[in-house]
């Protein structure tokens, strides 16, 4: 298919007429789409002088007068028409491909030039499209543009284009942007993007290939467009291990037999038998999947028609049900496919989005093609010349041009220690290769061994033994496996329209063998590489985040700004950074670094056989090593560049310590900064001087001599602060460089600008609009829509909201996005949203469906930089803000103020200190557990009770001597006890010696360790842990929720998640019963009777529940298990009854699937009644939904060994107790544990815990007894109500205490049991647990070193029964008793 679209500017001149003949003879188009004919009607003479063949059919909208005229023309073999509509402005044919039987609509446009007959066009189209539903191709002269920059002007009216936009949005439409971009119309110097061709994604599924042209514009102003479908030929594609084959059982058994039937063959080599073996069977076994899925629809049809006629034989509804399972079979198969090809890793697959998937990767696969490339100036669309020059070209820049590069002398590299280089060449573990392999992406493109991580984590079993050897021997000889580091390189564009392969960016796909080896390399570099690295790089380092060097770059200007400093700041460009390091500048650097020469050799190995194959649309060219670079997708190669990147650091360094430049000062001179780095995004800072500039860009200069790295000045950007404009044009010429603005973006995030204006968000949304124009929400299930809006279009913005506060305008705009993509409906029309967005957005827990509020996440994150400011305030970032803002030692978060100016820090504070509710939530969020007690504040901190001791005691903290001493600083040790001790500035008073026993009383309670360093925690986790979702949800409780009904067991991925929602809304009552629609008027009153019985209001507990039809399904449920049951009121009364009485753990979760399945399987029918006016049995629907739990089954546990079909047959094969009850074997009860006294000289203590909820109320119990078993002590106490575990180590605690305090059993060897591992563990490690059980685990663990010879263990609780009778007493005691024998 190929079409032309031209504004011709009058179509009645011959030597107009004459051009568009030309192009038409040329390019042979099967439609003609001509705008500004000025022609009142089209003569069919003059057809015949344009178009020579008989085949066609044209309409037209006349003009009027010498104004407009539009023509539409077809070739009538290939498109059938079968209605018209035509508008001034537009012509819309609607009708068929005869060849791809594709029904769709052509929409010819030519807009005018007045503003608000545009809007009116917009909206024509718009409900045209919207009543007929089909894909649409719309293309022509829209006279309007999407953004300024498609005007050479650049002037544009924002709220015109915002509805051209919208207008886009609203009909779901892909721009297919032409192949070398620019403008489309030219008049004297003006110029702009008019002409443009838009498209719904299904055209996509059809015409991959479909690509836009611009062809000369001759005698027009306007260049003719030329739509055209490419097929040529690339040459061969690599094999690709798909993922669907891992659902047929026979794949892994192929691989397991061609793996051992290939013994004495390396891992390599039996990767390459497994591919050849698997080829073969795909192709001759597997097959076509489209063509299995048509054989089972058309089975299944046949059975249909029978059946309409006579009744099936029994034979007959056998196999008609076994192709209903194959048919569900491939299907799955289908969508893992297009899954996997359009690799989106956010969407579960089983929710069918096959169609999605498909249109993704068909429009990935057409903007990343190739179509031509400039070669020596001129334009080739030949595959055997562009793949020529991709070789020529790549192997030039990975060419090394001079292998005597100087090296550098008197740098301060910091160094490998002995033990980092023990650890670092140490050799492989199992278990380490195994962690390598599993934090690899199962679904990563593959490289050229055609493997990706999914395959190699299925057949590990299989495989991993030759692994582990290979990985060994690599350790000992440092060679790599033969034929192992070759990569594919695939390009990524860097531009819209790329010219030549410059314009493309160069990444890797390694093989699995290397991956595996490299990830290996990667992990232990990753874990010295913090000890190697100076402050002022922020990549890879754990700790530092890539926005550390944006904070402070705003600071920073900021401060330079209210300061008056004058400063230069040089935002570098690096010419193809990883690609051109020079290997023997990467090798001194490691020597620099004292790396072992062990691994200098295994770097130096991974590096330095590097070869790579480029791929050219999907097929490879011819392969070529590597003199230098380092491969982008390479595990190694982001960690190699950040110690590349540090020699940039060290030069600098030693540059500003000779005063060859200043950096930027904060404070009273405590920190100077002369740099950012994140990788190679650098950001000089210099004070305004042009010797000093000259001096920044010899050191630059001396960097890439040395290592490679050049630097394009001319693309680099000098900024100044507090400069002349005269002055910066001067020291730009200089340099050779541009000369930049504020603000201007650093690491995606704008620098120095008004954080708070609309416009900083623009493009923000500007990518929300382009993402929604590729996910089209008639291709997603509302599960999948839901998915995505969780996933990606609330999560889009999360970078920016990291450190900007969102505008509430843009909040409601996203939301606004976000609904209607939600709600569109199947058909992307606008549709009634079910239920409010105020109650989507609620977490699951508080009642919602989990999207988020987008405002209370983005004080998450702002607030994310509170916590770290406490948390981590050795990091640079955090000296910074302190000696900005003058913070003192002594701060605390209840200390923080909104500064009265500032950069970024100023509005992270006005986030959550402007909410009082939000601000008092965050305050009593944040305190200590005091470890050692170095690092808290005895007074300013709140490390013990619920408030801070100056609060809680502000006498006290007046008197005292050191009001800002530390926990530590109060007391010491006493032998084995911690004494408090006091100093005050004088004697107490009556009111102090009050404040002072409260004070001794509240401390009775706190028992500081003997070492560990404090820990801040976050009381609002169990963990102590920060993070952004435990701070949204804390907000989210702030406000009351719309509704407070929490469904408990709705969301436990039991079925397909469009599902669950489904149930869920119709456990609310939410769903769009007739009853519903009629309540509000969409039906008449009187059309509200349900379909199934005809009996009675259609609403949704009577369809789903009690409706004849849906009784008898239940009925029929319960009647094979042999159970009554009477019928709740409400079908949420019904689900909240769901339970069976059956100990089978699988069974109770098919019994839960169950009522999901019968739900939907009512619903679906009563669909079918109403729109497809088809009707099944009730038989039919039992038989379907034994089929679908069979099916479903499958997507929670792979390993019950029965199919849909024995499920149908048997039913009672869902009382599976796991792969143990296929065995034969006669089942044995465990061996109750009784309980053993300790040895000769040893006590035992057996404790327990129980919890009443009903009561709120927990307690503990314990005994004591010696080796004869003698009881030497009972307690039984009450505390109050907790977690279990947290009562258990308060049991363990109680008998430590006892013991310490009793002199007879202090010198004794003592035992400890308790029926919690847990809490067993968190005794024994010297770190961890729940954080308010801190100070009771300090002492045990105090007491378990020092104190007592003390064993802490596990046991049954069989073998814990006194312990646990005094536990269950304890409920109901008032008061602890405790008993001494």
């Amino acid at each position: 298919m190929s079409v032309i679209s031209w504004n011709v500017r009058g179509l009645g001149s011959r030597a107009k007429r004459s051009s568009l003949r030309k192009h038409i003879t040329k390019h042979e188009p099967t439609f003609v789409f001509i705008q500004e004919t000025k022609m009142e009607e089209m003569p069919e003479k003059i057809m015949r002088s344009i178009w020579k063949s008989d085949n066609v059919e044209w309409i037209i909208s006349p003009s009027q007068g010498n104004s407009g005229g539009i023509l539409s023309i077809w070739n009538t073999s290939f498109f059938a028409k079968k209605s018209s509509i035509i508008k001034r402005h537009w012509i819309a044919i609607k009708g068929s491909l005869v060849s791809h039987n594709f029904d769709c609509i052509l929409i010819n446009v030519y807009n005018s030039c007045l503003a608000s007959i545009r809007a009116e066009v917009w909206t024509e189209i718009r409900d045209f499209w919207k009543e007929c539903a089909l894909p649409s191709l719309i293309i022509g002269d829209f006279n309007e543009v999407l953004n300024s920059s498609e005007r050479r002007s650049l002037i544009a009216s924002q709220s015109e284009m915002t509805k051209f936009r919208d207008f886009v949005q609203n009909l779901q439409l892909l721009e297919i942007p032409s192949s070398s971009g620019g403008f489309t119309w030219f008049r004297g110097n003006s110029k702009s993007l008019l002409d443009r061709l838009f498209i719904n994604p299904e055209w996509l599924i059809l015409f991959p290939g479909l690509k836009l042209s611009l062809l000369m514009r001759g005698l027009s102003d306007h260049c003719p467009l030329l739509v055209h479908n490419e097929d040529k030929n690339w040459g061969p594609k690599p094999f690709r291990f798909q993922n669907c084959w891992l659902s047929d059982p026979n794949c892994l058994k192929i691989v397991k037999e061609v793996w051992q039937a290939s013994s004495g063959v390396s891992a390599v080599g039996k990767l390459k038998a497994v591919r050849k073996r698997l080829k073969v069977w795909n192709q001759e076994e597997y097959g076509n999947i489209d063509n299995r899925i048509s054989k089972m629809e058309n089975l299944i049809q046949q059975y249909d028609e029978i059946s309409n006629q006579r009744i099936l034989t029994e034979d007959e509804l056998e196999e008609k049900q076994k192709a209903q399972v194959e048919l569900w079979k491939w299907m799955k198969r289908r969508e893992v496919y297009w899954a996997q090809n359009a690799r989106i890793s956010w969407l579960k697959e089983g929710d069918r989005n096959t169609r999605f998937f498909h249109t993704i990767a068909s429009n990935k696969r057409r903007k990343n093609s190739i179509i031509c490339i400039e070669v020596k100036g001129k334009e080739s669309g030949d595959p055997q010349i562009i793949k020529r020059e991709a070789v020529s070209h790549f192997k030039k820049i990975f060419a090394e041009n001079n292998y005597n590069r100087p090296t550098f002398k008197g740098l301060s590299f910091r160094q490998i220690t002995d033990d980092q280089a023990s650890d670092l060449t140490q050799p492989f573990s199992n278990k380490e290769i195994d962690e390598a392999v599993s934090s690899c992406a199962a679904d990563k493109a593959p490289g050229p061994d055609g493997f990706n991580f999914r395959f190699i984590k299925s057949a590990w079993e299989t495989v991993k033994s030759d692994i582990y050897a290979m990985v060994r021997k690599f350790h000992d000889s440092s060679t790599l496996p033969q034929g192992c580091n070759i990569a594919y390189i695939t390009l990524i564009q860097k531009i819209d329209n790329p010219k030549n392969f410059n314009d493309y960016r160069p990444i890797s796909m390694v093989g699995c063998i290397y991956k595996i080896i490299a990830k290996l390399l990667a992990r232990r570099l990753q874990g010295v590489i913090n000890s190697l690295i100076g402050p002022l790089q922020f990549s890879y380092i754990e700790g530092r985040s890539i926005l550390d060097g944006a904070l402070i770059a705003s600071e920073l200007i900021d401060h330079c700004k209210r300061k008056s400093i004058e400063a230069a700041l040089l935002k570098l460009d690096f010419h193809k950074a990883y690609d051109s390091i020079s290997w023997s500048f990467l090798e001194w650097v490691l020597k620099e670094m004292n790396f072992p020469d062990q691994w200098c050799k295994w770097i130096m190995n991974c590096v330095s056989t590097a070869a790579v194959s480029i791929l050219v649309n999907g097929s490879p060219c011819a392969p070529f090593k590597l003199q230098r670079g380092l491969r982008q997708g390479d595990p190694l190669s982001s960690f190699l560049f950040v110690l590349i990147a540090e020699s940039l650091n060290q030069i600098i360094m030693k540059a500003t310590s000779q005063n060859l430049w200043k950096g930027v000062e904060v404070g009273q001179g405590e920190i100077i900064v002369t740099h950012l780095q994140y990788a190679d995004d650098t950001l000089i800072f210099c004070d305004a001087n042009i010797e000093s500039l000259k001096n920044v860009k010899k050191a630059l200069i001396l960097f890439q001599l040395a290592s490679g790295l050049q630097i394009n000045f001319h693309k680099s950007s000098l900024i100044g602060l507090n400069t002349s404009s005269g002055w910066i044009k001067v020291a730009a010429e200089a340099l050779l460089c541009k000369i930049g603005e504020i603000p201007f973006t650093y690491l995606g995030v704008p620098i120095g600008g008004q954080c708070s204006r609309i416009q900083l968000w623009d493009p923000i949304i500007a990518k929300i609009s382009r993402r929604l124009a590729t996910w089209k929400c008639k291709m997603l299930s509302i599960g999948g829509r839901l998915t995505l809006i969780k996933s990606s279009l609330i999560s889009l913005p999360v970078y920016f909201m990291s450190i900007y506060p969102m505008p509430q305008d843009v909040v409601n705009k996203i939301i606004g996005l976000a609904r209607q993509f939600l709600w569109a409906g199947s058909d992307g029309k606008n549709a009634m949203p079910l239920v409010a967005w105020s109650v989507l957005q609620l977490p699951k827990s508080l009642g919602g469906m989990g999207i988020g509020n987008i405002k209370h996440k983005n004080q998450a994150l702002l607030f994310k930089w509170i916590w770290r400011l406490f948390d981590e305030p050795s990091q640079l970032w955090c000296k910074i803000i302190r000696a900005k803002y003058k913070y003192p030692n002594t701060l605390t978060i209840s200390d923080i103020k909104i500064p009265n100016a500032g950069g970024p820090w100023r509005s992270i504070c006005a986030s959550y200190l402007r909410n009082q509710d939000v601000k008092d939530m965050a305050i009593k969020g944040v305190r200590k557990n005091v470890k050692n007690g170095h690092d808290s504040l005895f007074w300013h901190d709140v490390w013990i009770g619920e408030a801070t001791l100056k609060s809680l005691f502000p006498r006290l903290f007046t008197i005292a001597m050191s009001p800002n001493g530390s926990v530590a600083s109060y007391g010491f040790w006493d032998g084995l006890a911690w004494v408090w001790s006091f100093s005050w500035r004088r004697m107490l008073r009556p009111q102090d010696l009050i404040e002072k026993t409260h004070l001794d009383s509240l401390l009775q309670q706190a028992h500081v360790a003997y070492e560990k360093k404090d820990q801040l925690i976050w009381a609002y986790s169990s963990s102590g842990k920060f993070s952004t979702k435990s701070f949204s949800l804390e907000v989210d409780k702030l406000s009351p929720p719309p509704h407070h009904d929490a469904i408990n067991g709705v969301w436990r991925g039991l079925v397909p998640h469009r599902i669950e929602i489904f149930v869920w809304m119709a456990l609310l009552g939410k769903i769009s019963t007739k009853h519903k629609l009629a309540k509000i008027g969409i039906i008449p009153k009187d059309d509200d009777i349900c379909i199934l019985c005809s009996n009675s209001s259609e609403t949704s507990d009577h369809l789903l529940l009690h409706c004849n039809f849906a009784r008898s399904l239940w009925h029929w449920w319960f009647s094979l298990w042999n159970i009554q049951w009477v019928f709740p009121h409400t079908l949420r009364e019904a689900f909240d009854q769901w339970q069976t009485r059956s100990r089978c753990v699988f069974f109770k979760k098919a019994w839960l699937t169950i009522f999901f399945i019968i739900v939907w399987s009512v619903w679906k029918e009563r669909n079918s009644r109403i729109f497809e006016k088809s009707e099944s049995s009730v038989k039919d629907i039992q038989d379907l939904i034994l089929l679908r739990l069979g099916w479903w089954i499958k997507g929670w546990c792979d390993e019950f060994p029965y199919s849909p079909n024995d499920v149908l047959r048997s039913p009672s094969c869902l009382i599976w107790n796991g792969a143990n009850s296929l065995m034969q074997y006669p089942k044995l009860q465990p061996c109750p544990i009784v309980w053993t006294p300790p040895i000769e000289n040893f006590l035992k203590w057996n404790v327990d815990a129980s919890a009443n909820p009903l009561l709120s109320t927990s307690a503990m119990g314990g005994v004591l007894r010696n080796s004869q078993g003698n009881f030497m002590c009972l307690f039984s106490s009450p505390i109050p109500f907790m977690e279990i575990n947290c009562a258990e180590i308060l049991g363990i605690y109680r008998a430590v205490k006892i013991s310490i305090s009793s002199d007879c059993i202090k010198e004794k060897n003592l035992i400890i049991e308790s029926d919690s591992a847990n809490a067993v563990s968190w005794c024994n490690q010297d770190e961890g647990g729940p954080w308010n059980m801190n100070f009771q685990l300090n002492f045990i663990r105090n007491a378990r070193k020092k104190n007592l010879r003390l064993t802490i263990t596990h046991e049954r609780r069989s073998a814990n029964f006194v312990a646990d009778s005094m536990a269950k007493q304890g409920i109901h005691r008032q008061s602890e008793f405790i008993a001494w024998m």
